[in-house]
């Protein structure tokens, strides 16, 4: 697998950006151009990164994660590769699944105290961006919120 997806979609992640992650479930035997594992990144400005295959069938599935980024579902998709005249004839079939990823909703804390934080732990575990505004330093703090909010 090529590292470089799994790089593109930590920065996504990172800089909040939507993405759908492409993988290749089952591919037969031959005939395809890549084999179970292949992934491929689509962010939703439909640039991509890695693939699964090239020509007709990742064009398609470019369009499909789109779909998906736009829907927020995961689905899977089989493509063949026994192409009709004026078509590649590789003579294959693939499924690829793919699996949204959104922007995380941000949640702001208003106070650090006894209240705030199980409660900026509850709203990490339900995949916030968790943000803690206390003028008290010593409730506001890295040391007393070290679970990646941002004081």
């Amino acid at each position: 697998m090529d590292p470089d997806v799994l790089l593109r979609a930590y920065k996504a992640s990172q800089n909040n950006e939507r993405y759908c992650l492409a993988t290749v479930i089952e591919a037969t035997l031959k005939g395809t151009p890549q084999k179970s594992g292949a992934k491929m990144i689509v962010l939703d400005n439909g640039r991509s990164y890695g693939t699964i295959g090239g020509g007709r069938n990742e064009k398609a599935a470019i369009a499909e994660a789109q779909k998906a980024i736009q829907t927020g579902k995961p689905r899977y998709v089989s493509y063949d590769y026994f192409g009709q005249k004026g078509q590649s004839v590789c003579g294959g079939q693939m499924k690829v699944f793919f699996e949204p990823f959104a922007v995380k909703e941000h949640f702001i804390l208003c106070g650090g105290g006894h209240i705030g934080l199980p409660l900026s732990i509850v709203m990490k575990m339900l995949n916030f961006r968790v943000t803690v505004v206390d003028n008290r330093r010593v409730f506001a703090g890295k040391k007393r919120f070290p679970r990646r909010c941002r004081v």
